[in-house]
């Protein structure tokens, strides 16, 4: 049989901590493992901050807001436009009632140059 005597025991154990690991070795590799890869935490944080790197549906609905508020609506133009269209058909009567008077009084003064040249016997101008 065979003995094992204090000393050949304690070096047993110490030569098995080397080749086992023991929970300090274990609490030092998940440190390291911790601070290799991202956590919970980490990636809350990144979260945040990505939060804070792009535009949320609620950022665009206040920009869409602040858009409505600076440019006029269909309905606003329409109501804008509608007295400069009235003004424009009422100078389109009056233009066309100014023309029909100026045609009459064209007319009737080429009646009356024509006349003229007929009693002094002058010929009408080709232009």
């Amino acid at each position: 049989m065979f003995m094992l005597t204090q000393q050949d025991r304690q070096q047993l154990v110490k030569d098995l901590k080397e080749i086992f690991g023991t929970k300090d070795d274990l609490k030092a590799m998940e440190a390291r493992q911790d601070q290799k890869y991202a956590t919970k935490d980490d990636l809350k944080a990144m979260e945040a901050r990505q939060d804070q790197k792009y535009a949320t549906k609620d950022d665009l609905k206040a920009m869409e807001a602040r858009q409505d508020q600076k440019y006029a609506t269909k309905d606003e133009l329409k109501k804008e436009l509608k007295p400069i269209k009235d003004d424009l058909k009422t100078v389109k009567k009056d233009t066309s009632v100014i023309i029909r008077f100026f045609d009459r009084e064209h007319i009737k003064l080429q009646k009356r140059v024509k006349k003229v040249e007929e009693r002094l016997g002058i010929t009408p101008d080709p232009s």
